[in-house]
């Protein structure tokens, strides 16, 4: 169930405009010359979303010959390196959501990313408008890149999350098994709820181009390889370590940030970390795999000899 963003839409971008038009940044008496294009581009914006099946208009900054004119460079600039008032608001826009997952594929942990949804590669009226910019993780960013509209599919590829709530109804499942002595992934997604069969495509199509099942194997290995290091380092230093207690340690802690009560049965869950360790806990052979990897090292290492701390810094 990743987290909607409706809360941060404004429907009005004339807040982050005049800190760009009121800045000493070159290129600023641009967006003044602009501001009422813009400022009535920025009420197209919600029709442009809305209206996922239909190619978007062409940006208002495009020439006839397919390239754009100079107001372009402009705009991308006041995103990549904004005047002070600008690079405050991004940098809250950024970090100050209160998010644990990303909003657009439910990657465990806190997106550090902001991008554009309508990429401004394309359409660089939205460079900074409020609602074109979504807190996202980097592999989110870099999949989605500049792409925004699929002509075969008729569809815009992805959900925007300020505008709509179906991906909150999503859930994952992990289900792991051995072979050949190695753990295989497959990862399950769900709806969770009803939805039409417009939304359910919409959905599938979301998930396909952000390639999420990849995501969470990867993820997967990634949590696997630091529980095998940390066995290591306990084998290394003869000491005891009780690995499910670990593990469930750590699915407790997953649950919490999720806000899912103790207790609650789920079939699936809002992050891939609590799918993880729910798969993981709830297998008596991945638990035995774990569980077979401790062992005392041939040769235990020497105690390590105190040394007196040296200040470096008086």
């Amino acid at each position: 169930m990743m987290e909607h963003l409706t809360h941060l839409r404004t429907n009005d971008g004339s807040g982050w405009l005049g800190c760009g038009i009121n800045s000493d940044k070159e290129g600023a008496s641009t967006l003044k010359t602009n501001q009422s294009r813009l400022l009535k581009r920025y009420k197209d914006y919600n029709d442009l979303v809305n209206n996922f099946h239909l190619l978007p208009t062409a940006s208002i900054f495009k020439l006839p010959d397919g390239t754009f004119s100079s107001e372009k460079e402009v705009l991308v600039a006041f995103y990549n390196i904004p005047p002070a008032a600008l690079k405050r608001i991004f940098q809250d826009r950024r970090n100050n959501h209160c998010l644990n997952e990303c909003p657009y594929c439910g990657q465990p942990g806190k997106p550090d990313t902001l991008d554009h949804f309508m990429p401004e590669s394309h359409w660089p009226e939205f460079a900074i408008y409020p609602d074109n910019l979504v807190p996202q993780c980097e592999n989110c960013a870099r999949k989605k890149s500049n792409r925004y509209y699929s002509l075969t599919k008729s569809a815009c590829y992805f959900i925007h999350p300020m505008y709509e709530t179906a991906l909150s109804q999503v859930g994952f499942e992990i289900t792991m098994q051995i072979v050949a002595g190695i753990i295989e992934y497959k990862p399950r997604i769900h709806l969770n709820g009803s939805a039409n069969p417009v939304i359910m495509r919409r959905i599938r199509q979301h998930i396909e181009s952000l390639e999420i099942p990849d995501y969470i194997v990867r993820y997967c290995r990634n949590q696997h390889a630091e529980l095998i290091d940390a066995i290591n380092k306990a084998n290394a230093m003869s000491a005891p370590f009780d690995f499910k207690l670990h593990c469930e340690r750590l699915l407790e802690s997953e649950r919490v940030k999720a806000g899912i009560a103790e207790g609650k049965t789920m079939s699936s869950f809002p992050n891939w970390a609590c799918a993880f360790y729910h798969a993981l806990i709830h297998s008596s052979d991945i638990i035995n795999f774990y569980l077979s990897q401790f062992h005392l090292p041939p040769n235990r290492p020497s105690p390590c000899v105190p040394v007196t701390s040296t200040l470096l810094y008086p």
